[in-house]
C-alpha cells in the first residue's frame, strides 16, 4: 500500500509539473504557456491517479481550497469539478447542525470522474468498490463536519451523516453503463 501510495505521488507531480509553466520566481502561468492556453490530458493511468487522490485521500481543506482555485482547476481542465451541492431535496447541504457542501462536491466529483474515466478510456472505473470507496469517503468528510461542533449539535449532526449516507447508497446511481 505504501508503495503505490508512493508511485501515485510521483506521477501525479510528474502530471503537475508537466501541466503548468512558472515564470522564474513568480508562481503565475505565464501567458501563452500550456497552463494559460490547452493542457493535455495525461494517460489513463495518470488521470486515474489524480482522480483517486482528489475523490479519496486528499485532507478535505485541501480538497475544497483547490476545487475553489480557477488556477487549480485549470491545470486540470480535463475533470469534471462541477457539482449540483447535495441532492438531498428539501434537506439542502447546509442545516443548523451541519455543513456538508464540501463533502458533497467530493462526493460528486469522485462519480462525475470515475464514469469519465470509464467513457474515455472504456476501463472498469465505475463499478460497486469504487463507488463504495467514494461513497464512504462521503461519510469519513461529512463526520470530519461534526467533530468540532458543540457537544449537543454533535449527534444530530453524525445522524444527519448517517442518513446522507444511506441516501448515497441505496439510490447513488449504480450502473454498469458508463456515462449514466
Amino acid at each position: 500500500m505504501r508503495r503505490t501510495l508512493i508511485i501515485v505521488g510521483v506521477v501525479l507531480a510528474a502530471v503537475v509539473l508537466a501541466a503548468i509553466v512558472v515564470e522564474p520566481g513568480g508562481d503565475e502561468p505565464v501567458a501563452g504557456s500550456p497552463a494559460t492556453t490547452a493542457v493535455a490530458a495525461p494517460d489513463f493511468t495518470a488521470q486515474r491517479a489524480d482522480v483517486e487522490l482528489h475523490a479519496l485521500q486528499l485532507p478535505m481543506g485541501e480538497w475544497a481550497s483547490g476545487r475553489h482555485s480557477s488556477a487549480y482547476r485549470s491545470a486540470r481542465p480535463w475533470h469534471e469539478w462541477d457539482s449540483d451541492d447535495c441532492s438531498a431535496g428539501p434537506l439542502g447541504d447546509r442545516g443548523v447542525t451541519y455543513d456538508f457542501l464540501h463533502a458533497c462536491h467530493r462526493h460528486d466529483f469522485g462519480y462525475r470522474n470515475l464514469k469519465r474515466l470509464e467513457r474515455d478510456f472504456g476501463r472498469d472505473t465505475w463499478n460497486e468498490l469504487d463507488r463504495r470507496r467514494v461513497d464512504d469517503t462521503f461519510l469519513v468528510d461529512m463526520r470530519s463536519d461534526c467533530g468540532p461542533r458543540t457537544v449537543f449539535q454533535r449527534p444530530t449532526c453524525y445522524a444527519w451523516a448517517q442518513v446522507y449516507y444511506l441516501a448515497v447508497r441505496l439510490g447513488g446511481g449504480f450502473t454498469q453503463t458508463a456515462g449514466e
